[in-house]
């Protein structure tokens, strides 16, 4: 079954293709504003934007800034000021080299979520600037119905055998690429090889991935029968280790998956929202949530106990049957208890030589367990096998014990004469069904 947040997560991811129907996008030329363009100094230029819309309705939204230029013939800073907008231009021109040129793949950068930015431009191109913004990225709700998912639902995944082996497929893909890196890294010569990493850090390590990215997309395209077989290969064997140690069963490992889960899940939802304000909020109520409900939830569970020891309800009156329905009742009740016993008797946990030495007649008993008929009205009891003897010495010689008796032969009175009765109506209406057959076949002859 699908519970209701899983149809809630559904139901959100399906949307976030169509989040602009909610509110309209927004685009801002800013070139066609002369009174944005604040600073002009020869190819460095300074623009101001002034956001018209709530910083609220931009929590899971983006505000980008579009420049129609060639990738490599500009230099954007952004600020809250003019004056840290200078002062950046002058740590730029201070420097011989800068990693952050080669990082910028597209023309579109993000903007602070703010009511004023400005824009400082170094380029020798023109170009053309313009503000969007984008009151709902579908990117971003995905990440935060997702991160809120793997967080309340962390325990129970971590037992699902689907998310086990789907984690291992992607464990694998990763695994592919680490081992290539560290073949590489083995190459290298020993003394210099760490030297770049230490000086130019993370900074380092994505120049040089995106100084090859075009080269290993070009790869990837004209090799990729190869890259289909390094994915299944990649994926098969972590299966096959992932399938050879079992998911986890004891409780530290399963404690430990549910954390590392619940974290990522936490990451998800902070990085789903540029206004640290609402990510923090959402962490802070979803945390709180989880782990303050439960106790809560023993609380109020403990006060209502506590309730109804101190104040009792009133008993519920009973509802009082009839003798029809009495016997109806007692008549089921003997079915269903008589099933059980004939399912035991043909059962092969039924000791049959234990039950044929413990019964006066063992092919009754089995008549009765392998006969398909009701067993109310085929246990094949006999009036007779009730006739009590009324003299003193009688073990039954006690008035509430007949009466208990003749209360017994006139139920199993009762049960043969409806079973006659259903029989003979079932009859009637077998021999009714083949006259109006017949009748039908008459006439249909009579008129051919």
């Amino acid at each position: 079954m699908v519970s209701k947040l899983q149809l809630l997560l559904i139901l959100c991811l399906s949307l976030c293709g169509n989040a602009n129907i909610l509110y309209t996008d927004q685009v801002t030329d800013l070139t066609t504003r002369p009174w944005t363009h604040l600073v002009q100094n020869g190819d460095f230029n300074i623009y101001r934007n002034r956001m018209s819309i709530n910083n609220f309705r931009l929590a899971l939204g983006d505000v980008n800034l579009i420049l129609n230029i060639p990738r490599d013939g500009y230099k954007v800073f952004i600020g809250p000021d003019i004056e840290t907008v200078k002062n950046a231009l002058e740590e730029y021109r201070g420097t011989y080299f800068d990693t952050s040129t080669f990082l910028s793949g597209t023309s579109n950068v993000s903007l602070p979520i703010s009511e004023t930015a400005y824009i400082g431009i170094l380029s020798g191109s023109n170009y053309d600037i313009s503000i969007w913004v984008e009151s709902f990225n579908g990117y971003r709700i995905a990440a935060l119905f997702l991160g809120i998912y793997l967080f309340i639902k962390a325990k129970s995944l971590v037992k699902n055998a689907v998310f086990y082996y789907t984690t291992g497929a992607f464990a694998g893909l990763l695994a592919g690429f680490l081992i290539l890196f560290y073949i590489a890294y083995r190459f290298l010569p020993k003394k210099y090889s760490i030297l770049p990493m230490y000086l130019g850090g993370w900074g380092f390590i994505t120049f040089i991935l995106n100084l090859f990215w075009s080269e290993i997309k070009n790869f990837m395209g004209t090799h990729i029968i190869y890259m289909q077989l390094y994915v299944a290969l990649s994926v098969i064997i972590m299966m096959a280790i992932f399938y050879r140690n079992g998911p986890p069963s004891d409780i530290r490992s399963i404690n430990l998956c549910q954390w590392t889960i619940q974290l990522v899940g936490i990451i998800l939802i902070f990085l789903s929202s540029r206004m640290v304000e609402f990510a923090g909020t959402i962490i802070v109520l979803l945390i709180s949530f989880y782990y303050l409900m439960g106790p809560v939830i023993d609380v109020l569970g403990a006060a209502g106990k506590v309730k109804s020891k101190l104040f009792k309800s009133p008993p519920r009156p009973r509802k009082l049957l009839t003798e029809e329905e009495y016997e109806i009742e007692g008549e089921e009740y003997t079915r269903k208890e008589l099933e059980k016993l004939k399912s035991f008797c043909a059962s092969p946990g039924g000791d049959a030589w234990k039950i044929i030495s413990r019964v006066h007649e063992p092919q009754k008993l089995a008549s009765f367990v392998y006969n398909d008929e009701d067993p109310v009205s085929y246990i094949g009891f006999r009036e007779d096998d009730f006739d009590i003897d009324t003299s003193s010495d009688s073990t039954f010689g006690d008035s509430f014990e007949r009466e208990q008796i003749e209360l017994l032969k006139k139920n199993l009175r009762d049960s043969k004469k409806r079973h006659r009765q259903s029989k003979k109506r079932n009859q009637k209406e077998v021999l009714q069904d083949e006259y109006g057959i017949k009748t039908m076949n008459f006439l249909t002859d009579d008129e051919l």
